[in-house]
């Protein structure tokens, strides 16, 4: 997994009592869900796009310019429970903590800025075992900065010489 998939593993370990084993990553990465249980967590990638335009940043002390490109990564984060107590719960504990200096504190760990939270929705659904299930849904928006620093040519002195129109000084 990539930093941010590590980072919002760690934050549906940290929060929530969905055992660390049954936090599965994303849809897209067809994962099997777990066996003999139908409580897990699910995290997927939903949406990422560039956010703004690039920071430039001249250091003319190396003669270098770092360029800043922000990017925005949402994820969605799925409880699935076999009571509604618990997967309640357990999305109100990720929601709360988003929302709050302790969720962007835990992000800043990763070098990612938590954005914001949407509010968690209930989604019931039914399971492979065709058993009505508690599911709640919370979309996470992230930031991560990627950074690149090129050299820059530079001059330190400058010859200035005045030409006439026509060529007669």
């Amino acid at each position: 997994m990539d930093n941010m998939q590590i980072a919002v593993y760690e934050f549906i370990a940290a929060f929530t009592s969905v055992d660390r084993n049954n936090i599965i990553k994303g849809w897209q990465n067809t994962n099997i869900l777990p066996p003999l249980t139908e409580s897990y967590a699910v995290f997927t990638s939903i949406n990422a796009k560039r956010r703004g335009t690039n920071i430039e940043n001249y250091i003319p002390d190396n003669n270098t310019l770092t360029l800043e490109k922000s990017n925005m990564i949402d994820f969605q984060i799925d409880i699935v429970a076999t009571d509604a107590d618990t997967a309640r719960n357990n999305i109100s504990a990720l929601e709360t903590v988003a929302r709050s200096a302790a969720g962007v504190n835990f992000f800043n760990n990763y070098n990612i800025n938590l954005l914001y939270a949407e509010d968690a929705k209930a989604i019931e659904t039914i399971s492979k075992t065709d058993n009505y299930v508690n599911r709640y849904m919370i979309i996470l928006h992230l930031e991560e900065i990627n950074t690149v620093t090129v050299s820059q040519d530079y001059f330190d002195n400058v010859e200035v010489k005045t030409v006439l129109a026509d060529g007669k000084v």
